[in-house]
């Protein structure tokens, strides 16, 4: 097609602005968008390069034609029709379509016209073409990204076994995933859209309930975690949900919504249920002393908590395997009141005939209308008119091989079951099963034990047991009445008072006594003794004893014996030695030579006697060493162990914190810079609580460095307390070891939160002084544990004083508490080996005996006791600063 207008009219326009058309055409084919002109019959009588380039021609090519000569017929067409507008209505024209270039690539082009119209009054068109095929590219496959992440998103959400829902503000569903759509009857979790929980197959009370948790979880803008709730689903099974919901938040900080997650806890609520209800029949069985007794209260609550209805208790005769019926329950529901009036009136009962099947076949009975295992049972219901019956259930209740009992359960609704349902139920037949057999076994022991105890009435003398333990306790497990006739005791009395009977021992017979004991638990030969008892009201009995001992796996030793009165005999010897009395005149003076071999022989005796006790005291000391020395050995392997985990934390600590803090500075310095974050980060900071984070963090590390710092301190007091092995002679820092017991004494010292023991010190300057630190630790131990011991029975105010003080050659330490104080009588004897003032079991009477030994036969010093009846009591603890070994 020709031009009616030539290039060089508007040649001549453009010299008309006195620039040259060389500026002109440098200025137009510098610009990146593609220019025409066009006159009114649509021929270009002007184009740039670039507008060249698009089309794939030469820009002089182009000059003088039109785009029917380049551009496919539809192409050209759309384009002189918007050609046609701009030069019809004068408006500006924006349009955009594809075009083919002259290599035959397709581009996506926009394009905005205007209308120019010269001095001439010639209307030209002038438009600008920009190419934007590879923007419309980049879009399309954006788009189909978006649209693939939101088809794998569903996807995800879909398989995901829990339920999810989202609503907008209004309760309103706006989507779901499958496994809520399922639950709600729905095929396709689109179909949810739209809906409210009212459209859904829940109950109204149901839907109520949702419609007010989403309230408040819109109008206060905080979730709701873990309600649990019940649902009746669109498959009309009834199902427990745990149901968490939070507010959804728009990038301005609005509330458009909510989002819920749920999950299907129907199982766990059962078998929360199946251990209820076990825990249930295990406390009334407990408590109750028959079968007879607790099958009422074991129907009721197997039914009440477990959904039946109707429940009997059938007992075997283990004779004739008669069943009869020991116990029923069933609720009040008219329906049930109904059925159970009508089973009265059967001559073959349901529940006797399930019973008899359990009894014959030893199985277990479950079936229900829905799955059916043996028709005929349910043919037995349906015979019998009781067809609303849905489920049923028979269990035995066993004993080893034997069935004893059967119970049967009826119910009107669908039961729940879990894969263990069986199980639970035969585990409690077995319980009740062993409960019964206990109680026939108690009854026959409680049987044979009153037949022991008139032999044993009967009998002369006392029959006893008595039991010394490893600790040196003392009890008696039994003892006959015959200790009425012998001690005027009762059984009870010995019993709660071990002691008693030593105390009526002669002082002469004590220390044999006790030597027989021990000799017979060492060597677990039989104990035998005479001896001489003295009665509160002053009477004189002899007693001839003999037992057996075994030794027990706790490592106690238990004697078998008996204790009989033979004061008559020995009043017939008496007798016996008076006939002779002739005989000892003829012989007196041989008796004055034994005399006083008797007394050097006696002299001798109290010899070995010290030496014994002396021995016994070493024997004590060396005991008591070597636990302590075995005790430090662990004490000081524990304490290194610790130590060398707790110096990597505490050396790292700093170093991990200092690290925090520049990753929470990056992080602000990113927030600083980049405000605007990508919204998956900023949803992910909101759901982590990232501001809450970055404040609590440095709280935390503060309390690991204390926490850190407190387990250093208590390390470094077992290893100080450690040295209770050490047997060499070393100056001593007596406040480290005082400090030291204090730290490991702590938990003790706070054991009463509401009151703890309040410790006040009171430190002089001391030196170092030369002793043996274990041993000086443990005396710490022992006399502050005792000022513990004496606070207990305190509401408030407890307090331990501890106060140091040095002397010319030696220092004082004073402990004293503000308890119960010791009575005069007792405060005499505190030193002796095995004297105790505290409950039986709660001491052995050894800690303040070795103390002494330790501070005064040790170390020459001087231990010393104040103490006043309710104000409490002190000791004093003297230690010379240089250590004398006096021979």
């Amino acid at each position: 097609m020709t031009n009616p207008l030539s290039s060089d009219c508007f040649q001549d326009s453009l010299e008309k602005l006195n620039l040259s058309t060389n500026f002109w055409l440098n200025l137009f084919n510098g610009i990146a968008d593609g220019i025409f002109v066009k006159h009114r019959q649509h021929g270009w009588i002007f184009v740039n390069e670039a507008f060249a380039h698009l089309l794939g021609r030469d820009r002089l090519e182009l000059v003088g034609r039109c785009e029917l000569d380049f551009l496919l017929p539809e192409e050209a067409s759309f384009f002189q029709e918007a050609d046609e507008e701009v030069f019809f209505t004068g408006k500006i024209r924006e349009s955009h379509g594809f075009v083919t270039d002259g290599q035959g690539i397709r581009r996506f082009i926009t394009t905005k016209r205007s209308l120019f119209v010269d001095e001439n009054g010639n209307r030209l068109v002038v438009g600008v073409v920009r190419d934007v095929t590879q923007s419309v590219i980049e879009y399309q496959q954006a788009e189909a990204e978006f649209i693939e992440s939101k088809q794998l998103l569903q996807l995800v959400i879909d398989n995901i076994p829990q339920m999810i829902c989202w609503k907008d503000c209004n309760s309103v569903f706006l989507g779901c995933n499958q496994a809520f759509a399922k639950a709600a009857g729905l095929e396709h979790p689109r179909e949810i859209v739209g809906k409210t929980d009212y459209d859904l197959a829940w109950q109204k009370q149901e839907s109520d309930w949702y419609r007010e948790c989403d309230r408040q979880v819109i109008s206060s803008g905080l979730p709701r975690l873990h309600l649990v709730e019940t649902q009746h689903q669109a498959s009309g099974q009834k199902v427990w949900l745990d149901t968490s919901k939070i507010p959804l938040v728009d990038r301005t900080g609005n509330i458009v919504g909510l989002l819920a997650f749920i999950e299907d806890i129907t199982q766990q609520q059962i078998n929360q249920q199946y251990v209820d209800v076990q825990n249930a029949v295990m406390q009334i069985l407990a408590t109750t002393a028959t079968i007879e007794a607790a099958a009422p209260q074991i129907i009721q609550v197997i039914c009440h908590s477990l959904d039946w209805q109707f429940g009997e208790f059938w007992s075997v005769d283990p004779q004739t395997q008669y069943l009869s019926c020991l116990s029923t329950w069933h609720s009040l529901e008219q329906q049930v009141v109904d059925c159970v009036e009508r089973v009265k009136k059967l001559i073959f009962a349901p529940g006797l005939m399930l019973a008899k099947i359990v009894l014959s076949q030893h199985i277990t009975i479950f079936e229900t209308k829905e799955n059916t295992v043996n028709q005929e049972i349910l043919d037995l219901l349906e015979f019998n008119n009781i067809g609303e019956v849905c489920s049923m259930l028979a269990f035995p209740i066993i004993h080893g091989a034997e069935i004893i009992g059967v119970m049967t359960l009826f119910s009107f609704h669908q039961q729940h079951t879990t894969p263990n349902f069986i199980n639970v139920f035969n585990l409690i037949g077995k319980i009740l099963g062993q409960f019964v057999a206990r109680k026939h076994a108690e009854n026959a022991l409680a049987a044979s034990e009153a037949k022991l105890q008139k032999l044993a009435d009967s009998a002369p003398g006392m029959l006893y047991q008595f039991q010394l333990y490893p600790d040196g306790v003392m009890s008696f497990p039994y003892v006959s009445s015959g200790c009425q006739e012998i001690f005027g005791l009762t059984p009870r009395q010995i019993q709660e008072n071990p002691n008693i009977i030593n105390d009526y021992v002669h002082p002469d017979y004590q220390q044999e006594c006790f030597d027989a004991i021990i000799q017979s638990a060492q060597t677990l030969n039989p104990w035998k003794a005479q001896l001489l008892i003295v009665l509160p009201h002053g009477e004189k009995k002899w007693l001839q004893g003999i037992s057996r001992p075994e030794k027990l796996a706790d490592g106690s030793v238990l004697w078998h014996g008996i204790v009989i009165d033979i004061t008559r005999l020995k009043a017939t010897e008496v007798a016996l030695q008076s006939a002779y009395g002739q005989m000892e005149v003829l012989v007196l003076e041989r008796t004055k030579e034994l005399a006083k071999s008797n007394e050097q022989l006696h002299l001798r005796t109290q010899e070995l006697e010290t030496a014994l006790d002396k021995l016994q005291r070493t024997q004590i000391q060396l005991i008591q060493s070597e636990k302590m020395s075995s005790l430090g050995q662990l004490v000081a392997g524990i304490a290194h162990e610790i130590n060398n985990p707790i110096n990597f934390i505490y050396a790292n600590i700093c170093y991990v914190e200092e690290y925090v803090n520049n990753l929470l500075f990056m992080t602000q310095l990113y927030q600083q810079y980049f405000p605007i974050a990508n919204p998956v980060i900023q949803e992910f900071a909101e759901s982590i609580e990232f501001e809450y984070i970055k404040t609590d963090l440095p709280k935390i590390f503060a309390s690991i460095k204390n926490g850190s710092e407190r387990i250093r301190q208590i390390v470094l007091s077992l290893r100080s307390f450690s040295r209770l092995d050490e047997a060499k002679i070393k100056p001593v820092d007596i406040h480290e070891g005082i400090n030291s017991t204090l730290m490991i004494l702590q938990s003790r010292l706070y054991e009463d939160q509401d009151s703890p023991i309040q410790v006040i010190k009171k430190y002089g300057d001391l030196p170092l002084v030369e002793c043996y630190a274990g041993k000086i630790n443990q005396v710490f131990m022992n006399i502050i544990s005792n000022a513990i011991d004496a606070l207990q029975p305190k509401k408030d105010n407890k307090q331990i004083t501890i106060v140091t003080e040095r002397n010319t050659t030696s220092i004082l330490i004073k402990i004293r508490d503000n308890g119960i104080g010791i009575p005069e009588k007792a405060r005499s004897r505190i030193f002796d080996p095995f004297f105790t003032t505290k409950p039986v079991g709660k001491g052995t009477g050894l800690g303040l005996s070795i103390s002494y030994q330790i501070i005064v036969e040790l170390h020459q010093g001087k231990l010393e006791c104040f103490s006043q009846v309710g104000q409490g009591t002190e000791f004093h603890i003297h230690i010379p600063i240089k250590f004398t070994n006096l021979p």
